[in-house]
């Protein structure tokens, strides 16, 4: 099977890295690179995909992060070269931003972002960045990856999970793969099963050798404040993996937190499973129904 993009991730951890004044994105190893999209540790989009649209995602899996800290992550088109000028973006189109807050007592944080639907242009140059508020000396993990899929045609594949209703005073504290027990939205591809093994979608034989993009987004309530909480899907039972997903913060005094996440386009096995994996510092929270679900799609 075929997918049209380029996927990039670094064969090791980077460490004592200092991103206070803002990076660039650096990556050394290329997974694929349908079109010579890849230009460096950048995308260039080529004359083959003018006029085609796509969508850009970026993960940092960062450890050794001092726990009140926070990240910055940016996908910025046509940078240039230039970064910020003290902590202000400097003047680069910014197609998509995320400020994720890390938790009081972690040394841990995830953090993912995509752009919408975007149309490509021939010649158009697109970096991601990434900013820590005030750590000079973290570590960035080999399973962070930077990724394009062109929307060339949707496939038949698609599907959606949801739960039967609000979960209530829930101990997420040890992350823990959430039940998606509610009718499926729609699964043209048998993937889920409400009742039987609910918290996977298993690759079946027919889908073998596409392409999945596999998403979740939770909302959750009554958190109190300053409680850590991440979101990620997992693999086959592993969280490293190329192409991962994963999102963590720390909640404000709202009292609810809302995170999303999805993996980049990665090429998938008959049997693969995978499921969200959910954890809260506060033992006793909501998840509402209706603002979560899991879904996959294929894109090639």
């Amino acid at each position: 099977m075929s997918i049209r993009g380029a996927l990039l991730t670094n064969s090791v951890d980077l460490t004592t890295i200092n991103p206070t004044g803002g990076l660039l994105g650096s990556y050394n190893t290329t997974v694929y690179d349908t079109d010579s999209i890849v230009s460096g540790s950048h995308f260039v989009i080529p004359s083959a995909l003018n006029g085609k649209y796509g969508v850009i995602t970026h993960t940092v899996d960062m450890s050794l992060q001092t726990g009140t800290d926070s990240t910055q992550l940016w996908i910025a088109k046509d940078n240039g070269g230039s970064l910020f000028s003290g902590v202000t973006w400097a003047g680069v189109p910014t197609q998509a931003h995320q400020l994720a807050g890390n938790g009081q007592s972690t040394t841990s944080n995830w953090a993912w972002i995509a752009t919408g639907i975007i149309p490509l242009v021939t010649g158009a140059r697109y970096d991601v960045t990434w900013q820590t508020i005030s750590d000079t000396s973290i570590t960035l993990g080999k399973s962070g990856c930077f990724g394009l899929y062109v929307l060339d045609t949707y496939l038949w594949g698609y599907a959606v999970a949801k739960l039967s209703g609000d979960l209530t005073g829930q101990n997420f504290s040890t992350p823990t793969a959430i039940a998606w027990d509610g009718t499926d939205v729609l699964d043209t591809m048998g993937a889920h099963s409400p009742s039987v093994n609910n918290t996977k979608f298993v690759v079946t034989a027919a889908m073998s050798g596409h392409y999945f993009v596999v998403g979740a987004s939770v909302h959750l309530g009554s958190v109190a404040s300053g409680n850590a909480a991440s979101l990620a899907i997992r693999k086959n039972g592993s969280f490293v993996y190329t192409g991962m997903a994963g999102t963590s913060g720390v909640t404000t005094n709202l009292g609810y937190h809302t995170m999303t996440c999805a993996t980049q386009a990665i090429q998938v096995s008959e049997g693969d499973e995978f499921e969200a994996v959910l954890y809260c510092g506060d033992t006793s929270t909501d998840l509402t129904a209706a603002r979560s679900n899991m879904y996959v799609m294929v894109v090639g």
